[in-house]
């Protein structure tokens, strides 16, 4: 195959991404930024990436980054004309989800680059393999409804509970472009009703502890 043969391939596969991320799953009245990948740092402990969008561009610390699928990760840190996103699988992140279907809640824990993320110790919980998981709002730092994983596999533990693995539906080795959500705060709700305080406190818990070491 020749050289222009190769490039064009190469542009034909960006442009059918590209129009891919214009079907994001983007709420109303939110605000967004394109961004290309231009850097990983992947391994079976660190699931990182880089982005060519700075705080020049409006990012900012915390906000959420997904692709044309679901959601990807957060905004960990920027500068200028880069920013440094933490994967919803790296072992250091936790996201608060709700099944689509039941409606409960629960916390999910990264468990490493491209595995399935893990989500512990649910107790006699109407949570069934397939069912597709979405991001609750609890924490205030996820926007509520985005898609994130589908429960792959329920193991059975003592005294009724559950150890849950859900596999995310954006698929990190192939991610080259992603939308930045840049106004959090307008579709968040801090501490809705009905969900226990320390689901709350778990997540931005970890999510603290995550900040001081990286600082």
């Amino acid at each position: 195959m020749s050289s222009d043969q190769l490039l064009f391939n190469q542009y034909k596969e960006e442009n059918i991404r590209l129009r891919e991320l214009l079907h994001a799953p983007l709420k109303k009245d939110i605000k967004k930024v394109f961004a290309t990948v231009i850097s990983k740092n992947v391994d079976f402990y660190t699931s990182q990436i880089i982005i060519d969008k700075g705080t020049s561009d409006g990012i900012k610390f915390g906000q959420s980054v997904i692709d044309h699928q679901g959601v990807v990760g957060q905004v960990i840190a920027s500068n200028k004309f880069t920013s440094r996103i933490l994967l919803i699988c790296d072992f250091a992140h936790a996201i608060p989800l709700q099944n689509l279907r039941s409606k409960i809640r629960f916390i999910a824990f990264g468990n490493g680059y491209n595995q399935d993320l893990r989500i512990e110790f649910l107790k006699d919980m109407d949570i069934q393999i397939g069912d597709i998981l979405v991001t609750s709002g609890v924490g205030g730092i996820f926007p509520e409804g985005y898609p994130v994983a589908t429960v792959s596999s329920i193991n059975k533990k003592y005294n009724g509970y559950q150890e849950i693995y859900a596999h995310p539906i954006a698929n990190f080795k192939t991610l080259r472009f992603v939308l930045i959500l840049r106004n959090n705060s307008l579709c968040v709700k801090e501490n809705p009703p009905g969900i226990p305080k320390s689901v709350i406190q778990v997540e931005k818990k970890r999510f603290t502890e995550l900040m001081k070491e990286l600082n």
